[in-house]
């Protein structure tokens, strides 16, 4: 059960803020050209970082974490949306079916 809180609860929300909430609203801040672009590949970048288990898994984990943070920032423009609740959402769905497959079915 500690496991299953760590993954797919406390995970998402400190990942989510960490890499998508903080990351971007600093760049945001700083008002430089291309801000998306930068905010994306940072924010991949230093997700990635994070998840080390194995080449292919950074790999992997880059590309999440670009998914990730273009959804922070498209919600972000919309007003019907809170881009940090809904990116943690979508990362909690993703851990939820990483953890049945890799932790309750043994899919490996």
């Amino acid at each position: 059960m500690y496991i299953f809180f760590l993954t797919v609860i406390i995970a998402p929300l400190l990942e989510t803020l960490i890499y998508q909430l903080t990351i971007i609203e600093i760049v945001f801040k700083i008002k430089i050209k291309q801000a998306n672009l930068i905010a994306i590949l940072s924010s991949s970048f230093l997700f990635c970082l994070s998840h080390t288990y194995s080449i292919y898994y950074i790999f992997a984990t880059f590309g999440l974490g670009a998914i990730f943070t273009t959804i922070y920032v498209v919600a972000k423009k919309r007003e019907d949306i809170n881009p940090f609740w809904f990116v943690v959402f979508i990362h909690f769905l993703n851990n939820l079916i990483a953890f049945v497959f890799n932790d309750l079915l043994k899919f490996r």
